[in-house]
């Protein structure tokens, strides 16, 4: 198991789009604000997207987390 998958989660996650989706990523960081998709300051976790291969900001309002969610191996 490499270092990023040991920290992963996976949870479900509506983007700006309302497009629904299973997200698989490696939290790195928490802030305070706004993007270019989210203009209402808000919680925005940045993470690194094992799918997508890229870092990416999730707003937390946005996210549904699972305690037992299980990482893909």
């Amino acid at each position: 198991m490499s270092d990023l998958s040991f920290r992963s989660m996976c949870f479900t996650y509506t983007n700006h789009r309302g497009v629904t989706a299973r997200r698989w990523a490696t939290p790195l960081g928490l802030r305070w604000g706004v993007t270019d998709w989210h203009p209402m300051p808000g919680w925005l976790l940045l993470a690194f997207d094992h799918d997508k291969g890229a870092e990416r900001e999730f707003r937390l309002e946005e996210c549904q987390f699972e305690p037992t969610a299980q990482v893909p191996q």
